[in-house]
């Protein structure tokens, strides 16, 4: 809902729809030789991880820590968690292991890229037509 609201209903539409098709071909073109199809909403929704951390880059996260037999919920920062997510996307991408796991890493690191850009661009032109407008 959040980056909805900061796109408006219809832009979140486009970007949504753009971020599928986005994340799609960067797993295509990483693997051009794959005969293994991909389907899911899970490029589209690192592209939604992307633009939140524009629009709400002091924004922190509940988010849950495994340690040994317990379990601790703390409040990261949201580009601390971000920035390990996409680390994590990245490092498992140039492994090459998807025929193993069947996730489609650079699926997630073609989704957060187009999300960081196309919000980063948004957020730059709203804030700078608005301030022509003055």
């Amino acid at each position: 809902p959040a980056v909805e609201k900061a796109f408006g209903t219809a832009r979140y539409v486009l970007f949504y729809i753009t971020a599928v098709f986005v994340s799609f071909y960067t797993y295509c073109l990483v693997h051009p030789e794959t005969h293994i199809p991909i389907i899911g909403a899970s490029g589209a929704i690192a592209a939604v991880m992307g633009a939140y951390l524009i629009f709400y880059p002091r924004a922190r996260i509940v988010t849950i820590v495994p340690i040994i037999f317990f379990i601790e919920i703390i409040e990261v920062p949201a580009v601390f968690f971000m920035l390990g997510w996409f680390i994590l996307q990245w490092a498992n991408g140039c492994a090459r292991i998807e025929n193993t796991t069947h996730i489609a890493w650079w699926s997630h690191i073609g989704g957060f890229t187009i999300g960081l850009i196309f919000s980063a661009r948004y957020k730059w032109y709203t804030r700078h037509s608005s301030a022509h407008k003055r």
